[in-house]
């Protein structure tokens, strides 16, 4: 049976792996991301943030720099993607996971700069490595999962992944806070930036040991062609523009909401990180509870619900003039941590639909396309919320319920209104991801 032996079909990117071969596969997977991912969450907790304003760089321009990767990312992706079969999907891994490690040097050295007024060239280094790295990386991720992820449990699988690395991130993120409380200095931060090096290194040496894909001498086709034949798949370019809009309305929300809390309301670093890391508490839900959503209800219920959800999360945001002063912490780290959860059930949803509508031909260069959209949309939402407050565009001097409200209070407000009307845009959305009992029928037949 196919099932005890490992064979490799030619002109497909795919092994037949026996099923204990996959579930250590899966297993060594989870765990190299657990690791590895220390680092690049370093973007999403709100601690590159809190380090950009502790190196004393404006607001509008921490938006610029945390955009940086998302648009290397959107510009690298697809050609990552095409070149990649020169060589297996684990060593371009591996190579974009160390290239995202130098990214992390390079921040780390930043400050030694600051005398000649100079860290914003290794500052921008570190954060155009990171992209380099990550469009390298992610490029051929996802068909290496294909090569050992059943898809009848793809949703499972993703979530408990997330689920693993969210968990390991939380702890390094209450240790950051931790320390942040007692120091709030710039070597405190280099410090836990060199231990995310670190904990890279034993994630890379995980990762090398994956199931590798067969290697094609050159890419069969130019990168036009191959562009052109994943833009031909039916439904996969509607799909992609869904998630492009959906990032453009959702992408920059967790930065202005930490910029919100360092700013107007006053919160101290290890406030704004606390913040950061119960988005990443609130995502270990929704990572584990939204695969099993995905499994069993497809995903436009759990994009229909996510739409919502997005919108009162933000709309609450406004209504923090009803909340006592004594209890503002708690609520926005209890919106934060909804606004966790909503974004990675929305998250594995893309994901599990993406790889469902993903032609055969090519999976590098076709699924590299969706996650450049989706990190243009990312990178856009943060260069239009930074030029909006650079230029104030804005209005920055309004209430509601006797709250005084700002610039960061009108973009929320702008996201909020923005994506429950993106509800509309659902049709574009083909749902292959079927209920489970649809898909055990289709087993069985």
């Amino acid at each position: 049976m196919d099932n005890k032996i490992d064979t490799c079909v030619p002109g497909q990117d795919a092994f037949f792996l026996s099923d204990d071969k996959k579930k250590k596969a899966m297993s060594t997977a989870i765990k190299s991301v657990s690791l590895y991912s220390i680092g690049d969450l370093l973007y999403k907790n709100s601690f590159m943030l809190m380090y950009l304003a502790a190196l004393g760089i404006s607001g509008d321009m921490i938006l610029v720099y945390l955009a940086v990767p998302n648009l290397v990312y959107m510009l690298l992706t697809i050609p990552a993607a095409h070149f990649s079969v020169r060589m297996t999907y684990v060593h371009s891994g591996v190579i974009g996971l160390i290239v995202s490690a130098f990214g992390l040097v390079l921040l780390f050295t930043a400050p030694f700069l600051r005398p000649w007024g100079s860290e914003w060239i290794l500052l921008f280094a570190g954060m155009l490595a990171h992209g380099v790295g990550l469009a390298i990386y992610v490029a051929t991720w996802f068909p290496l999962s294909s090569i050992f992820v059943p898809e009848k449990i793809r949703g499972r699988f993703f979530g408990n992944m997330r689920f693993c690395f969210q968990f390991v991130s939380i702890l390094f993120g209450l240790i950051v806070i931790g320390a942040l409380k007692k120091d709030s200095g710039i070597t405190v931060f280099q410090f836990f930036l060199a231990l995310a090096v670190l904990a890279k290194i034993p994630g890379i040496l995980l990762y090398s040991k994956l199931p590798p894909n067969p290697v094609q001498s050159a890419p069969s086709a130019s990168l036009k062609e191959t562009v052109w034949n994943a833009v031909s798949a039916p439904g996969y370019m509607p799909f992609c523009a869904y998630t492009f809009l959906l990032m453009l309305a959702t992408g920059s929300c967790s930065s202005i909401f930490c910029l919100l809390a360092k700013g107007p309301m006053g919160f101290s670093d290890g406030e704004v990180v606390l913040t950061g890391t119960l988005l990443m508490f609130g995502s270990v839900g929704g990572f584990y509870f939204g695969g099993k959503m995905v499994d069993r209800l497809g995903v436009k219920l759990v994009f229909m619900s996510c739409h919502f959800s997005f919108g009162i999360i933000l709309l609450s945001f406004l209504a923090r003039g009803f909340i006592p002063a004594s209890c503002s912490l708690l609520f926005v780290c209890a919106l934060s941590m909804a606004f966790g959860a909503v974004q990675a059930a929305s998250g594995i949803a893309l994901t599990s639909e993406m790889l469902s509508l993903v032609p055969h031909e090519n999976k590098p260069v076709a699924t590299s396309l969706n996650q450049a959209l989706m990190y243009m949309g990312v990178a856009l939402s943060g260069l239009f919320s930074s030029q909006a407050i650079k230029f104030h565009i804005l209005n920055d001097d309004w209430s509601f319920a006797g709250c005084r409200m700002g610039q960061y209070d009108t973009l929320i407000l702008f996201c909020g209104i923005m994506v429950i009307m993106l509800v509309v845009t659902l049709g574009l959305v083909p749902s292959v991801v079927n209920f489970v009992k649809v898909s055990m029928v289709s087993d069985r037949t």
